[in-house]
């Protein structure tokens, strides 16, 4: 998976002139230019000064020329664009040992009270739902999930995200197989582990849809640069650490 990139860096997110969290401005090529910031801030990552790689948008009707694919951090490139957690998810689906002999069946999938990324088959002809998750956070070596803050009236960090793991349990139950996949888009992980601390509701869900038998997999990518190309690279399954 590649896409090409331009090297800026963080001036100001929000931006000074459209003040939209999902907006920043950057310093590309000596020139100030707008950018589209789709993980807002990318768990505070993304601020002032930061090394950044952008696309160019083709879009004239956009407010931004660019958009902020990955961030460096710790001397590591993270991906920055939730997006490619699905992308890279159906790009290497074949790489991964659990659905090897996997296809997509369909994708966004409405199904009880939620719209979950994928159902694939099998060469046994099995349905298997899957949801998707990008994680671009690391904490004392750990890739962790979820992260972000939480309103007056939600008890978990992103109720969507509640509601999918209480619909793979519900499918699982039905007799479905279910996975829960966790993209990790930087390389220096050892292992994953949910975040109790920023989500005590989401993390304790998690563990109950493991124990009740949905599949859940952390897997791990690196992103290198080359000659304006950002290339992403499947690394290895990591250890789920309940």
């Amino acid at each position: 998976m590649n896409i090409k990139v331009y090297k800026a860096a963080i001036i100001n997110r929000p931006s000074k002139s459209i003040k939209s969290p999902y907006m920043a401005d950057i310093l590309i090529n000596n020139s100030t230019e707008l950018a589209h910031s789709p993980s807002l801030g990318l768990c505070g990552m993304i601020v002032q000064d930061v090394d950044v790689l952008v696309s160019e948008c083709e879009n004239n009707c956009r407010k931004s020329k660019y958009t902020i694919e990955l961030v460096k951090s710790h001397k590591v490139w993270v991906g920055a664009n939730p997006l490619f957690g699905n992308k890279i998810f159906s790009n290497f689906l074949n790489q991964f040992s659990e659905f090897k002999n996997c296809t997509i069946e369909k994708q966004e999938i409405k199904v009880l009270n939620s719209r979950l990324d994928f159902l694939l088959s099998n060469s046994a002809k099995e349905k298997i739902y899957v949801e998707v998750k990008s994680v671009p956070l690391i904490e004392n070596n750990s890739a962790i999930f979820p992260d972000g803050y939480k309103n007056s009236k939600n008890l978990c960090i992103s109720d969507r995200a509640y509601k999918h793991i209480e619909d793979l349990i519900e499918l699982k139950k039905q007799g479905y197989r279910t996975a829960l996949v966790f993209i990790i888009q930087r390389s220096d992980p050892v292992n994953f582990k949910p975040n109790y601390v920023r989500d005590k509701i989401y993390s304790e869900k998690l563990k109950e849809a493991y124990n009740s038998g949905v599949e859940v997999y952390a897997y791990k990518f690196k992103w290198s640069v080359r000659n304006n190309i950002a290339s992403c690279k499947f690394l290895e399954k990591i250890e789920i650490i309940f």
